[in-house]
C-alpha cells in the first residue's frame, strides 16, 4: 500500500506486521508516511510536536515516532510512524471504548452533512443521531448555544482542542480545513 512519503512526489508505505499491541493478530495496516506537504516532518512526530502538545493538553493524541525504512537492502528513507485511531487508541483514552467513532473528511456539523462522516466502529448498527444532535444544537442562537451543546459535548475540552490546532497551525484538521478529524461518542 502506498500513500505519501517524505520525498516530494514519492509514495508512502503501509506495513502489515501481523501483530497488534498485545502480540495478537492485527487486522489493519500500519501506515508510514512522511507527509510530502511537511518536509520537516514536524506535524507528525517531529519538531512541531503536534501529538505531544495535544497529549500534554489532555487532548487524545496518537503515539508517533520516526522509522528509518530499509526493504531488501534498499534505503527508503525516513518515515513518520503514527498510530491509527482505532479501538486500542480509544481504550487508552476513554473509560468507555465501546462508543461510536466517526471520521470526518471535509465534513462539518451542519444540517444535511451527516453523510460526510464515516462510521469507524459499531458499523453493524449505523447511528448518526449524535452527529445530528450536534448539528441541531449548533444551529441554536447565541444565548442558547452553550446550554444546547453542554449535554452533547465537553465544551471546554473542545475549545482546548480548537485552540491547540490553531496555535500549532494544523491546517489539515477540523479547525483549519474541517478535514481529517475524528468524533467519538462514548
Amino acid at each position: 500500500e502506498r500513500a505519501l512519503h517524505g520525498e516530494p512526489g514519492e509514495a508512502g508505505l503501509g506495513l502489515n506486521l501481523g501483530l497488534d499491541e498485545r502480540g495478537g493478530v492485527a487486522d489493519d495496516v500500519r501506515p508510514l508516511s512522511g507527509a510530502a506537504e511537511d518536509l520537516a516532518q514536524g506535524g507528525h512526530a517531529g519538531g512541531g510536536g503536534y501529538p505531544r502538545a495535544r497529549a500534554e493538553s489532555a487532548i487524545p493524541a496518537p503515539r508517533c515516532s520516526f522509522a528509518h525504512v530499509t526493504v531488501n537492502g534498499e534505503d527508503l528513507g525516513l518515515y513518520s510512524n503514527v498510530e491509527g485511531i482505532r479501538k486500542p487508541f480509544l481504550a487508552r483514552h476513554f473509560a468507555d471504548s465501546g462508543g461510536t467513532l466517526w471520521e470526518g473528511t471535509l465534513s462539518d456539523f451542519r444540517p444535511g452533512w451527516d453523510q460526510t462522516f464515516e462510521q469507524k466502529t459499531n458499523e453493524a448498527t449505523p447511528d448518526r443521531g449524535p452527529l445530528n444532535a450536534l448539528s441541531t444544537a449548533l444551529a441554536s442562537g447565541d444565548p442558547q448555544l452553550v446550554p444546547a451543546l453542554a449535554p452533547l459535548l465537553d465544551v471546554d475540552r473542545f475549545l482546548t482542542f480548537w485552540a491547540m490546532e490553531v496555535l500549532l497551525a494544523h491546517w489539515d484538521g477540523y479547525a483549519g480545513d474541517t478535514n481529517n478529524f475524528y468524533v467519538y461518542a462514548d
